[in-house]
This record gives structure tokens, sequence and C-alpha cells, in this order.
């Protein structure tokens, strides 16, 4: 067995590049495993190259690897997938009876990715009524506030 050469070791930095991205909301995974999704941006890519994907509601996050790549296309190698949080659930628990009925059940705190962050959304029009919020604990607290001060 020989030994590893010193010229076959390299910094990463210089063999690859590692890009992250953020789809629009909506999209699923399986999207970006097909080649023509990275239409856009393929032209950057290189064999070897790396993008970590983090969902917009934050719900998954992938590394991909690039494994060819031309001008409108790209071909990924899942390197992993991961499921974060289920965005979808309701922040504030099973639904109340009618008998209980909270002004809280009216809003759904979600994660908005790493722009607007913790948000608060109005589920009869789906609008955000604050967002930025670094937890969804200070989203909750804001929220309760904000139900005081209009009742």
């Amino acid at each position: 067995m020989e030994k590893l050469q010193t010229t076959r070791l390299r910094n990463a930095e210089f063999e690859r590049a590692i890009y992250t991205a953020t789809p629009e909301h909506g999209t699923k995974f399986e999207d970006m495993l097909v080649p023509k999704y990275w239409a856009n941006v393929a032209h950057k890519f290189k064999p070897g190259d790396r993008v970590e994907i983090t969902a917009e509601n934050g719900e998954w996050f992938a590394e991909l690897m690039v494994a060819a790549a031309a001008r409108l296309w790209a071909k990924m190698a899942v390197l992993r997938y991961v499921e974060l949080v289920d965005a979808a659930a309701p922040a504030h628990g099973p639904e109340a009876t009618p008998e209980e009925a909270d002004p809280a059940n009216d809003y759904d705190i979600k994660w908005a990715g790493n722009t607007a962050k913790w948000r608060i959304i109005r589920k009869v029009d789906k609008q955000a009524l604050h967002s930025g919020f670094q937890t969804k604990e200070q989203a909750q607290v804001w929220l309760t506030d904000y139900l005081k001060a209009v009742a």
C-alpha cells in the first residue's frame, strides 16, 4: 500500500464551491433532483460542487452534490436530507371546541425562512400580521399581547 502523496491533498475550497439555496415556497425536495430545475443557475456549477438547500418554511434541509452539469441543467446526487420541523402544524395545539374558542386559534405561527423568520399568519386571509421573530416563543408572546390589546 502506498501512502497518500502530498500533492493529492488540497484545501476543499480550492477544488469545489459550496452554494446555498432557498427554493420558492411550495417547492418539493423531489424537484431538486430534476436536472432542468437548475436551468437558471446550472452554468455556475461544476462536478463536485455542493448545494445546501433549506426549505423556505424550514421544514427540511438537504445537501446535494453536483454529479454533472451543463449550461441549462445539473444532475444532483443526494448527500443528505433531513426533516426539520412540521411547519404546517398549528402552533396552538389541537383545535379548540366551540365552547372554548380562543382568539389565538385564528392565527398560525410559522417559520418563514431566514429572512422573515417566525411569523404570525392570520388564517382567514393567510396574511402575515407580523414577522421577524427569532423564536416561536417570541411570536407567541407578541400574539398574546396583541390579542389583549385589541380585545
